[in-house]
């Protein structure tokens, strides 16, 4: 299942046979299969079967199932069979909780309707998505419901996702001298929703946060650095009309010790490195999806937790 999971996200033969370890020849076998995989599943689905009736049938990824059942519809037709409601048309998208198809347990994870929205507004079917922080594998998912080509990166493997290849940014490719995944340069969408700040960091929620070698454990202006380092060479790379969707929420120190980084700090990193700034979209965070520890670490020190969170839209011009 793997194999048609990723035939599906857009990866070539060769890619997907590196990664799992067979040949390429064996993997093109494996694809003449899929058709009857997936004439099957749209037989048992048009006879009333449900999708996780069939899923567990055939030990199948629900997604999967999902993304065959899709196949062929519009974006306001699968918003609609996915059950995430119509597309909100204004610049404050509000979730309940996480689609529980989408992703898993991760620290920071994010709705999979907003990536889902993202998709909707801002790419078309078949485009292709870069994650390079891409946690328990939310925008792979979305993406494969939604009919878009993805490649995902992370750090943190604990999910042992095939979909999430081990990448980090905080270093340089031996063969190409990048810090970013050669596949960049094909994008039509980065979709970065990099740790804010110290926020979810081990050392303030435990063993449930980022792990070693996260950028959450940089300082201020070294995490600052980092960003607009990266984001400068993205757009070096990437091809003429590719979009950049950043998330972020503000951080101040409770302290008061540290200057905080605020929506501001991140739009001036996004313009002084050369992307041309196109939206501002608030999507707050639900309360339910507070962490416990920081809700009690507030409420003793009678100060208030952010709950705003930002989607900056920018632009390669």
């Amino acid at each position: 299942m793997v194999v048609f999971r990723l035939t599906l996200l857009g990866w070539v033969t060769r890619e997907i046979a590196e990664i799992i370890g067979v040949s390429p020849q064996t993997i093109t076998n494996f694809c003449q299969e899929f058709s009857d995989l997936k004439n099957l599943t749209k037989s048992l689905l048009s006879e009333g079967h449900p999708h996780t009736e069939i899923a567990d049938r055939h030990n199948m990824p629900l997604q999967l199932v999902w993304a065959i059942d899709l196949e062929g519809r519009t974006d306001a037709q699968r918003f609609e069979k996915l059950r995430i409601g119509n597309p909100q048309p204004y610049d404050v998208w509000s979730f309940g909780k996480c689609h529980d198809l989408f992703g898993n347990a991760h620290p920071g994870r994010i709705p999979g309707q907003l990536i889902a929205h993202v998709l909707y507004f801002f790419t078309k079917p078949g485009d292709m998505v870069i994650d390079p922080m891409a946690g328990s594998g939310t925008t792979t998912d979305v993406c494969l419901t939604m009919g878009r080509k993805c490649y995902a990166y992370d750090i943190d493997l604990r999910h042992e996702r095939t979909d999430i290849i081990k990448h980090n940014l905080t270093e340089t490719d031996e063969e190409t001298k990048l810090y970013w995944p050669n596949r960049i340069k094909k994008a039509n969408l980065i979709f970065w929703d990099p740790p804010y700040f110290e926020k979810m960091d081990s050392q303030n929620i435990g063993g449930e946060g980022y792990i070693e070698g996260s950028i959450s454990k940089l300082g201020r202006e070294g995490y600052l650095s980092f960003i607009a380092n990266r984001l400068t060479e993205a757009k070096e790379l990437v091809k003429r009309g590719t979009k950049l969707a950043f998330l972020m929420s503000d951080w101040d120190d409770e302290t008061e010790q540290r200057e905080g980084i605020f929506i501001w700090d991140y739009a001036n990193i996004i313009t002084r490195a050369g992307w041309k700034l196109k939206r501002h979209i608030q999507v707050p965070l639900p309360t339910q999806q507070v962490h416990p520890d920081i809700v009690m670490k507030f409420r003793k020190s009678r100060r208030l937790a952010r709950l705003e969170r930002y989607l900056l839209i920018a632009e390669a011009a």
